[in-house]
């Protein structure tokens, strides 16, 4: 492989002006875009320049490794990185490498069980070290051409390891196309070694400067409904992100990020674009002058020596214009056309009923829970069944409620009857003798539902309600003794570390199953399957879904040590053999999830996110998927009790953010409370009759056949920006954080037209105004329009006619109400 060290004479003065213009101090900045080549490639004593017209990168050579020096956006004359080789240029890669433990003799498929999660992989992970980009016994580069494209090869020679008796070659790949802002990145670890093998890799890792004043800057990443945090430089260090990030597919849901200045609109964007997908983490490390992204890739066989890896899709990287919403739209442009889009939108999918599709709410009870019923389960059962029906006939509509413990209970069949387990059964107290919603996971049929269920769900069944039953995804209940019923089958395909211990759900007693073991498939299957036919239920909350299993070390189950694509196939295929089996049962069932993550869209109908924390403020999630697949939020704030998650009491204030937030955003409504559960939403209670009448509204909009499909069919659209309130009231959402008393959604139909929704949190009438500008929400730049007012009650009210260009709506809006607006084009 060829080694450039000069270049011809001629080209000198170019190259010396070429490296200049990536100075942003430089007076030449502008000779860069003026190359007579759509895609440049040169060297000057040891600086590699390679751009196109839209983006500039700067490579730095030295005797044993490259570093990326400059990331430059060459029409908005921006850099994007933080110093230069003399300072804290980054490092274009990281790789981590531990002893290969097969071959200990280390057998411990004989010990108690062990708690996991993902902790597993730094257990795992034990003696692990780094092999550095800058430790090369030498170095070399090339270009190749495909097309419209140009590849930069850059490869390490002969990079030690450890003791030096084995030897990494590692290539990065660095792709420009034409006219594309988009830089495309791989790298390829070859490793021979018989002693180490690859634990994870950090590719490639960018130090992010300021973007103009800092305190400007936005930077976006795809937790739950969307993570947006204003000053990022000096926000807390890690934002909201557990361990300073995610992991994809499980804390994070979409695979891009992005970081902007509000001022200038300049931005990059960073992404992943793996449409397997495979398993991965991203770290984000922020401190007052960098910001640092350090996307992490999972090898398959992970600790394996003699495995090399070859990164399988493209990390990309590149500079933007705009803010959240544009930087969604470069996502989106990519993700529809994936697998999990593969089933087209809402509005033509065909597997996913109707009646869901169309609905605005999403229900819940917890029949273990005494507070507004009994000791008894049957009893429980039937007065969460009784409440139910009040909303069924409120609504006049098929309704969908998560179902928690629903299932016998046996003694002496549970694990958590053991008096070490952290979820033991209570006895003592307001929960006593009443089981959590696990126990037994995984023994249905042979550990049978209440009979009291089954007469309840073939009844709700006739009357439109359709229940789904909890039902843990990865967990499996073996008994105290592993003497429940499927303990004996089970054993062999519940998730294991190198060593062979079994490994538990978190703390549980429970063990934690093997989601890509086929037996584990199977019994799902089974249990979506004979649960619609014998109990008729509606469809499934399948819990602890996600995008992926959890992490798996045991190759005998036919997958990988961890890593790749494994927990993460693994999981689509058992989720898709619940759906396919409980579809084939009955088409108009459904299945809901988990924080369920963009690779699962196309097995699911539903998914739950959070409703509202501090970081939502920018519907991230919903504006690339809004039109694919259906979300709902978790329990509602009634004002009346207190709320378990967070740990407190809520007033009625936080009710109506979180109506408002998910509302706005295309979401259903929900959960809603039922009873037995405490603080549980009542059509009668005189408190809440306020709640109602605005639970009333969102349901006339569904209810109308014109502005339901906005909500139901439509993309979510910018947002609009009020010139009026000013300042615009901020509500305080007693979890964290400030939102705004005026929340709003903008959606397109497939016809074209708009729905703007407006909705006021708070209790107070207020003025409002904003320009609408037709092209930047969704229309073309020459569009004509009428626009009416759509009240809940279905009756309209003109409001333009034939209007251009721009809408100006305005008006006085009473607290806790929603506005609709129908924006009609003109044919």
């Amino acid at each position: 492989m060829p080694t450039f060290k000069t270049v011809p004479e001629i080209l000198i003065p170019f190259l010396i002006l070429a490296s200049t213009a990536m100075d942003p101090d430089c007076q030449g900045t502008e000779l860069l875009p003026s190359h007579p080549n759509t895609i440049e490639l040169q060297e000057n004593d040891g600086r590699i320049i390679f751009a196109n017209k839209r983006i500039g990168l700067e490579i730095t050579q030295s005797a044993h490794g490259f570093r990326l020096t400059r990331l430059r956006s060459i029409i908005k004359n921006q850099e994007f990185l933080i110093g230069d080789e003399a300072s804290i240029a980054s490092e274009l890669f990281d790789i981590r490498m531990t002893p290969d433990v097969r071959g200990s003799g280390r057998d411990q498929r004989g010990d108690n069980n062990k708690p996991s999660l993902f902790g597993i992989m730094d257990e795992m992970a034990t003696d692990a070290f780094s092999v550095g980009a800058q430790t090369a016994e030498s170095v070399s580069w090339k270009r190749t051409d495909n097309n419209d494209r140009a590849t930069l090869h850059l490869y390490w020679h002969k990079i030690p390891v450890r003791d030096d008796a084995q030897m990494l070659e590692v290539e990065v790949a660095i792709t420009l196309r034409q006219g594309d802002p988009m830089s495309y990145w791989r790298i390829n670890i070859k490793n021979p070694g018989r002693k180490f093998g690859l634990e994870r890799v950090h590719f490639p890792i960018l130090n992010l400067a300021p973007i103009g004043e800092a305190k400007q800057n936005v930077y976006l990443y795809p937790r739950e409904k969307g993570g947006y945090i204003e000053d990022p430089f000096n926000a807390k260090s890690g934002f909201y992100l557990r361990g300073g990030g995610g992991f994809y597919p499980v804390n994070f849901n979409m695979q891009f990020q992005a970081l902007y200045d509000r001022e200038s609109g300049h931005g990059i964007y960073m992404a992943t674009y793996d449409p397997t997908p495979n398993f991965k983490h991203v770290k984000i490390v922020n401190t007052p002058d960098r910001i640092t992204w350090n996307p992490t890739h999972f090898p398959p066989n992970m600790t394996f020596a003699e495995e090399d890896y070859f990164l399988p899709y493209d990390c990309v990287i590149g500079p933007f214009n705009g803010d959240w919403y544009d930087a969604c739209q470069i996502y989106r442009t990519w993700a529809v056309e994936q697998s999990w889009c593969r089933k087209g939108p809402l509005l033509t999918r065909k597997d996913s009923p109707r009646w869901y599709k169309e609905v605005p709410f999403m229900f819940y009870t917890q029949i273990g829970d005494s507070a507004q019923g009994t000791h008894s389960l049957p009893e429980n059962t039937r007065i969460a069944a009784e409440h139910f029906r009040e909303f069924l006939a409120w609504a006049d509509m098929p309704l969908p409620i998560n179902w928690y413990s629903w299932s016998k209970i046996i003694r002496g069949k549970t694990s958590y009857e053991v008096p070490f387990s952290s979820h033991r059964m209570h006895d003592q107290g307001r929960w006593a003798d009443l089981p959590n919603h696990t126990h037994h996971a995984g023994n249905y049929p042979k550990i049978p539902a209440l009979a009291a269920f089954t007469e309840e769900t073939h009844k709700l069944r006739d009357e439109g309600g359709m229940v789904c039953p909890y039902v843990a995804l990865e967990i499996i209940d073996q008994g105290p003794d592993e003497n429940a019923p499927y303990a004996r089958e089970a054993r062999p395909h519940v998730v294991r570390d190198l060593f062979g211990v079994k490994r538990t759900w978190s703390t549980l007693s429970t063990w934690q199953a093997c989601a890509s073991t086929q037996w584990w498939k199977n019994r799902m299957r089974e249990t979506c399957e004979l649960m619609v036919q014998r109990e008729r239920v509606g469809g499934f909350y399948l819990d602890v879904m996600q995008g992926a299993g959890l992490p798996c070390y045991w190759t005998p189950h036919g997958h990988s040590a961890n890593g790749g694509d494994a927990i993460t196939t693994g999981m689509h295929k058992t989720v898709e053999a619940s759906f396919n089996a409980a579809k084939a049962a009955d088409p108009q069932t459904i299945i809901t999830g988990e924080n369920s993550t963009e690779n699962v869209i196309d097995v699911i109908d539903g998914i739950l996110q959070v409703t509202l924390w501090p970081d939502n403020r920018a519907p991230l999630f919903a504006t690339v998927y809004q039109d694919y697949v259906k979300r709902y939020g978790l329990n509602l704030s009634t004002g009346t009790g207190w709320n378990d998650r967070f740990k407190e009491s809520f007033d009625d204030d936080a009710f109506f953010m979180e109506c408002a937030a998910l509302f706005s955003e295309g979401a259903q409504i929900g959960l809603i409370r039922l009873r037995p559960r405490d603080a549980a939403l009542s059509l009668t209670n005189p408190k809440q009759k306020h709640m109602i009448a605005f639970l009333n509204q969102v349901l006339g909009y569904y209810k109308n056949d014109t502005t339901r499909m906005f909500h139901a069919y439509g993309q979510l659209m910018r947002p609009l920006e009020f010139s009026e309130p000013s300042p615009m009231p901020l509500m305080q959402y007693r979890p964290g954080g400030e939102f705004p008393a005026l929340r709003n959604g903008v959606f397109r139909n497939p016809e074209g037209e708009l729905g703007v929704f407006i909705v006021n949190a708070s209790p107070d009438e207020l003025a409002f105004r904003s320009t609408m500008n037709l092209a930047r929400h969704g229309m073309t730049a020459d569009a004509v329009v009428d626009v009416d007012q759509v009240m809940p009650t279905g009756q309209s009210v003109s409001m333009h006619r034939g209007i251009a260009g721009s809408v100006m709506l305005q008006g006085r809006q009473p607290g806790r109400s929603i506005i609709m607006y129908h924006v009609r084009l003109v044919k």
